[in-house]
């Protein structure tokens, strides 16, 4: 059905059969509305609201075409269905999260999405001119409702005469919506770094795990929350927090179990160790990056590694990464082992795979040890010198060797 909406503050055409009545009536409507679309703007579509904004954008449906009916009462009652088609929208219906490292022209859209649902809503609360009677209905839509994601979505106009308290009013009802889903953003304040970020991650999707909302037939949503997860590794700048939250705001579980949750994921947080001396042990043996790489895949998970390392850390590709790129992945995956190691059921502990390094390296050592012929000269000299056994004169001098590096150190 054609559009009777203005969108973008669209005008509504002038023409030449118009009575004097009509077109006042629509250099009114035009201006009321064009100023109502700049309070928007003003009080609401700012950076500061940029969360609830992407909240309503998801939560009305606005990444696809939704179809919008409308239960008219005047002058004859009726429903009429419309098509409302956003500035967004996707060829497949599905625009995920794709905005993790979201730009300007992202976030304009999202709110253009936004401003022109409020705009249509508002121009069925203005007051309706009858070109046959040569007069005004006033309240003349009494619902506009539309279903998406299993949800239904209602905003009940039928007592809403326009003033220019509409839009700040039809914010206020927005916000509603928003606030019934929304955690204050106090619960998210201990994500501050990568670290933390890993690990809110990784506890999330095992709740979502436990809590079967794969099951709900929510495929924007599902798809949403894969998208965040797979994509996570690209987006840990402040940007990503902002996703994390709106997708918790999106998900179809009781604000009081979603609190629940949060307090669970902060408290096991708070329980996690240092990370220092891993820290300093990678740092003092970088020669065996690519031991510790095979230990982790091969030893503690028997080369079936959980999916967060390769979202995350691009475990898969490792041979392909930079020598220091390496040492990051490293780095980063056992932090996280040492963080979930209290919780996940991993063969991992620090300690352990410190001794398999240290036998690996004295391994190594006595298989690439080999002398020169000068040196073994030098050594049975040493020997007979010193009336000492070989291997008791190779001691010492390592010995002094370390004591030396251990001093400057």
């Amino acid at each position: 059905m054609k559009k009777d909406y203005q969108e973008d503050g669209e005008s509504t055409p002038l023409d030449q059969t118009e009575t004097t009545f009509e077109i006042a009536y629509k250099r009114k409507k035009n201006k009321e509305l064009a100023d109502a679309k700049n309070r928007l703007y003003v009080e609401f579509l700012t950076k500061s609201n940029m969360r609830a904004i992407i909240f309503l954008f998801h939560y009305y449906g606005l990444y696809k075409k939704i179809s919008i009916n409308l239960s008219i009462k005047e002058p004859n009652k009726e429903i009429i269905s419309i098509d409302f088609e956003s500035v967004t929208e996707n060829k497949d219906g599905i625009n995920v999260f794709e905005f993790f490292e979201s730009t300007e022209i992202t976030e304009n859209r999202i709110k253009k999405s936004v401003c022109n649902l409020f705009l249509f809503i508002l121009d069925k609360i203005y007051h309706k001119y009858d070109k046959i009677e040569n007069s005004i209905w006033r309240e003349w839509c009494e619902r506009i409702y539309w279903s998406v994601d299993n949800r239904d979505i209602t905003f009940d106009i039928s007592r809403v005469d326009f003033t220019k308290n509409s839009a700040r009013e039809l914010k206020l009802t927005a916000l509603e919506d928003y606030h019934r889903f929304s955690i204050q953003e106090s619960y998210f304040s201990w994500i501050i770094n990568d670290r933390s970020k890993y690990f809110f991650i990784i506890m999330f999707n095992e709740y979502l795990k436990v809590s079967n909302l794969h099951e709900e037939k929510n495929d924007y949503l599902n798809k949403s929350i894969e998208t965040i997860i797979s994509q996570m590794k690209k987006s840990i700048k402040s940007k990503s927090i902002l996703y994390i939250m709106v997708v918790f705001d999106l998900l179809p579980v009781d604000i009081t179990r979603k609190k629940e949750w949060l307090i669970k994921i902060r408290s096991q947080w708070s329980k996690t160790t240092s990370t220092t001396s891993i820290y300093n042990w990678l740092n003092k043996n970088k020669s065996i990056t690519g031991w510790v790489y095979r230990y982790i895949t091969d030893t503690v998970f028997e080369k079936k590694v959980p999916s967060w390392m390769i979202y995350f850390f691009d475990w898969n590709d490792f041979d392909n990464k930079s020598t220091q790129k390496k040492q990051n992945i490293i780095l980063g995956v056992l932090y996280a082992l040492n963080d979930l190691s209290t919780i996940k059921n991993y063969n991992y502990s620090f300690q352990r795979l410190k001794k398999s390094a240290q036998k690996y390296t004295e391994r190594n050592i006595i298989q690439e040890a080999s002398l020169s012929k000068s040196d073994i000269r030098n050594l049975a000299n040493i020997s007979i010198l010193t009336n000492e056994k070989p291997e008791k004169i190779i001691s010492r001098l390592i010995e002094r060797e370390l004591l030396k590096l251990k001093n400057q150190n």
